[in-house]
């Protein structure tokens, strides 16, 4: 697994989809390699999040049963201190 995203360093992101209802994630590549990932956290008791995606000024997080929430990034930093 980690050869196979070793490729996708320095790669730049061309495309970005989500498919409902899971929100499961879809990244293509300049490369035309494509990273899918598939929401399948939904033990609320582990609370672990599905991922999130980290863009310059907001935070989108998928978490347990497909819960999608969205923070400012400088939120996110005030939470932390």
């Amino acid at each position: 697994m980690l050869k196979g995203l070793q490729r996708l360093v320095g790669e730049v992101i061309h495309s970005v989809s989500l498919s409902k209802p899971a929100f499961d994630l879809q990244l293509t590549f300049s490369n035309k390699l494509v990273l899918s990932v598939f929401c399948d956290a939904v033990n609320e008791a582990d609370e672990y999040d599905n991922y999130s995606l980290f863009l310059p000024t907001v935070i989108y997080t998928v978490g347990t049963w497909s819960r999608l929430s969205r923070e400012h990034r400088s939120e996110a930093v005030m939470k932390r201190k």
